[in-house]
């Protein structure tokens, strides 16, 4: 939860020097902030391609490897709520994986399957989920700097001299 909170503020710190930089026309500032949304769409391009390209074979491993450390580790109770929350007994359907699988619903009525197919669907979709919506903030990230490097760009009205004598053709 905090390094949510710190992106967060982060966020919130680029987005108050973009809008001070477009209110002001500060130059140095615009720049600052489209420099900072690019490396931010660069991270945020990557990470969601890569949550989008993970293999089935990956996840897999993934959540093998996990099962396996939270039984070295002794956690068995977060095994059991996984159990409980997918309604199965065990990660592959062997013994060596179950954990207190007598005290599930669907091992009383026999109905309990593998719990590594049910979790690599679920993850297989959240992995989909998080980098689809990844890949469009980025876009909007990279839009939003295109957008500020054609606004740095642009005479600021109130700086120009053009407005103060009646035009350039004005004075003479």
């Amino acid at each position: 939860i905090g390094g949510v909170t710190a992106c967060g503020l982060f966020l919130l710190a680029i987005s108050i020097v973009g809008l001070f930089g477009a209110m002001k026309h500060h130059q140095v500032w615009l720049f600052v902030y489209m420099v900072v949304l690019f490396l931010i769409f660069i991270i945020q391009f990557s990470v969601s391609c890569a949550a989008l390209g993970v293999s089935k074979e990956t996840e897999i491993k993934l959540v093998e490897e996990g099962w396996k450390q939270l039984q070295q580790n002794g956690e068995n109770q977060i095994i059991l709520t996984a159990e409980k929350t997918f309604n199965c007994c065990g990660l592959n359907g062997d013994n060596s994986t179950k954990v207190e699988c007598e005290k599930l619903d669907c091992y009383k009525d026999d109905t309990c399957s593998p719990c590594l197919n049910v979790i690599q669907g679920k993850l297989g979709s959240a992995f989909a989920t998080v980098g689809g919506l990844g890949l469009f903030f980025s876009l909007t990230e990279l839009i939003g700097g295109v957008i500020a490097c054609r606004y740095r760009n642009l005479i600021d009205p109130t700086n120009s001299g053009i407005g103060a004598a009646g035009g350039a053709a004005g004075g003479l």
